[in-house]
């Protein structure tokens, strides 16, 4: 993953179809854990008690791929279809992989398709995700 500062800007050719995105490695500890619960307020105790990861944890982990491998201005995440291929337990380390499956324009949005693959640190597959979001909206494209 670059460093803040080094993130090229988000763009046709950063963005180009096939281009392989940074990985995120962490281990999905207690406290984030418990802060996105609450942030999201879950109160379920099927994830506050057992140490089952939330699935919308994970979900984050889309965005941020995108995020911190390039500079983004305005953006907006349009949707994801996801597909579980198992749980994950608080504590494991995770691994999330990316690359870009298509960048288009409609109605002027730069748009970009990503597909996400989420590994636990046995390299066991917990999801993988086909993230759309416009990365460069039409009211950027035209200033």
């Amino acid at each position: 993953m670059p460093s803040r500062d080094a993130r090229p800007k988000a763009d046709e050719i950063t963005l180009a179809n096939d281009t392989v995105l940074g990985t995120i490695r962490e281990t999905v500890d207690a406290a984030s854990h418990s802060k996105y619960l609450g942030d999201v307020r879950e109160v379920h105790p099927l994830y506050a008690e057992s140490g089952l990861v939330h699935p919308g944890f994970l979900l984050r982990r889309a965005n941020t791929i995108l995020r911190d491998t390039v500079r983004l201005g305005p953006w907006i995440h349009v949707g994801s279809t996801v597909q579980f291929h198992g749980t994950m337990q608080v504590g494991q380390s995770l691994e999330t992989r990316g690359r870009v499956a298509n960048l288009f324009e409609r109605k002027g949005h730069g748009f970009v398709d990503l597909d996400i693959l989420m590994l636990t640190d046995d390299e066991q597959a917990v999801a993988s995700v086909r993230h759309t979001a416009i990365y460069e909206p039409r009211q950027i494209r035209a200033a």
